[in-house]
């Protein structure tokens, strides 16, 4: 990996954790909610809320499409069951597809959009179910940062350093000891219909 895009990962997994469950207690919370999607955005950010807050008090949510990869579901739960957090699975199909019927010509980008809306809802409805935190990985393509954490909670946001940036993420499954050799095409984002939509700055990883 280019040096600079190289960071120490123990550090940064000490800042990030501390800046997780300090703000989430700050806030109020000692829970947090994640969704899951399989890929290395969201298993990295599951991971630090892990870290920060205990498997006990984070709830994982995966939120398929009717097209979603089959892998993705898989990949989630590999991390789940790897640190032992409760879970849920909620498809978004049905709240999707009325809208994308509204327009026979629907571009996968709007498709793409409309989906990583509506699981932003479920997110927001299962942090008040679970009375955690919302927390989700940001993505930045026109600045090509890539991802960002972040969390957010109605109706503040609180961005910690930009030290977590996707091509700076790829260090991050040796680290925090993601179960690599158990996936077949390990923790590829996913986010249907096409596993990459157009417009996305997804960098390869290097391992």
């Amino acid at each position: 990996m280019d040096n600079a895009l190289s960071i120490d990962t123990g550090l940064v997994r000490k800042i990030l954790t501390e800046f997780i469950h300090s703000e989430i207690g700050r806030a109020g919370f000692s829970r947090a909610v994640v969704n899951l999607s399989g890929g290395i955005d969201s298993a990295v950010s599951f991971t630090l809320a892990v870290g920060a807050l205990g498997p006990q008090n984070v709830l994982a949510v995966r939120l398929p499409y009717k097209t979603s990869s089959a892998d993705s579901l898989e990949h989630a739960q590999v991390l789940i069951d790897q640190f032992g957090c409760p879970s849920a699975t909620i498809p978004i199909t049905e709240m999707v597809d009325p809208l994308i019927a509204l327009d026979s010509e629907i571009s996968d980008m709007r498709k793409g959009n409309i989906m990583a809306r509506a699981r932003m809802i479920v997110a927001y409805d299962q942090s008040e179910a679970f009375k955690g935190w919302s927390l989700a990985p940001v993505t930045r393509p026109r600045s090509c940062l890539g991802t960002l954490l972040f969390t957010a909670i109605q109706p503040a946001r609180l961005t910690p350093p930009a030290i977590c940036t996707r091509p700076r993420c790829a260090s991050w499954p040796v680290h925090c000891k993601f179960p690599m050799s158990s996936l077949p095409n390990p923790l590829l984002p996913t986010c249907g219909p096409a596993k990459q939509m157009k417009g996305s700055s997804a960098l390869p990883m290097r391992m």
